[in-house]
């Protein structure tokens, strides 16, 4: 059924939220924004993106300017990125299968393939990044115009209800992967497809799946 599995980068791939917080905690510092701590980020998580911005005191005119410092200080912390247990087993076993394996994410090209590059990570055939925070689903329909696929030829799997927002655009499955930012009760708002909860659970998936 799916030839082409596209992946979040942050939160699905790779366990980045200690690098978040940390290093929007300096530039919230620097520009008066709330800062993120072990109480108010559990709350946080239950809201959307906007309503998080909103919490948080960042004017939505600030996010290209946040995004931009986010990524550039993210790049020095690179050092400091894991992979989620068993991810780099499931990705080569996808591989061995004849999938297509691509990242979309709204971190930068560059810090994606920095850590694929020293990890050791070859599966990993496209990447795709889009800075709009809200506009994954321009990105979907750019790869599947790029690779001349169909949505349901297509498998996105993410953490987010972004990610699930964005690909009920673009019309393409989501699996829902427990392991990253977004918790049950907000994805629950627009549930997915597939809800999966180890990257065993998604290999099993996609191995059973019919051609």
């Amino acid at each position: 059924m799916y030839k082409t599995i596209i992946f979040d980068f942050d939160g699905t791939l790779v366990d980045s939220k200690y690098i978040f917080v940390d290093v929007y905690n300096q530039i919230a510092k620097r520009y008066g924004y709330l800062s993120l701590d072990s109480e108010n980020i559990h709350e946080l998580r239950k809201l959307s993106i906007r309503e998080r911005f909103k919490l948080m005191q960042i004017p939505l005119y600030h996010v290209p300017l946040i995004s931009f410092l986010f990524l550039r200080k993210y790049g020095k912390a690179m050092h400091q990125l894991t992979c989620f247990e068993g991810i780099q087993t499931m990705l080569n076993q996808l591989s061995t299968q004849g999938l297509t394996l691509a990242i979309i994410s709204s971190n930068s090209k560059s810090n994606i393939h920095t850590f694929l590059k020293s990890n050791q990570i070859t599966a990993i055939q496209h990447i795709y990044t889009s800075r709009n925070l809200f506009g994954k689903h321009k990105v979907m329909h750019r790869l599947m115009k790029d690779l001349r696929i169909t949505p349901q030829e297509i498998l996105y799997v993410g953490d987010e209800l972004r990610d699930i927002n964005s690909c009920r655009i673009a019309q393409i499955p989501i699996a829902w992967v427990s392991w990253g930012y977004d918790p049950l009760e907000l994805i629950d708002q627009n549930p997915p497809d597939y809800y999966i909860h180890s990257p065993h659970e998604l290999l099993t998936l996609l191995t059973n799946s019919p051609s």
